[in-house]
């Protein structure tokens, strides 16, 4: 966890790390938010790259979870892959 001094927030509130890398995500790699990117101004670079692995981490595991579910489903027979088209 890292503290904002970022004027719009109370003194001394706490950022978690979703928190922090949501802004570092989406104020800097994929929309450059500027209301995201304001907020991070007092996060170290470390800060915002060590908090981005646990989004990382949360999609790897969603990721994987999701595999099994198709997985499950299709051994069950309760999922099924559309045909194609040109077939």
């Amino acid at each position: 966890m890292a503290v904002s001094r970022e004027p719009s927030f109370t003194a001394g509130e706490w950022r978690n790390d979703r928190q922090i890398a949501r802004d570092f995500v989406y104020g800097e790699l994929v929309h450059a938010d500027a209301g995201a990117r304001r907020r991070l101004r007092h996060i170290s670079a470390e800060d915002r790259l060590l908090a981005a692995v646990v989004w990382v981490a949360d999609a790897t595991r969603l990721t994987l979870a999701t595999k099994q579910l198709i997985i499950d489903l299709t051994d069950a027979g309760a999922l099924a892959a559309r045909p194609h088209a040109d077939t």
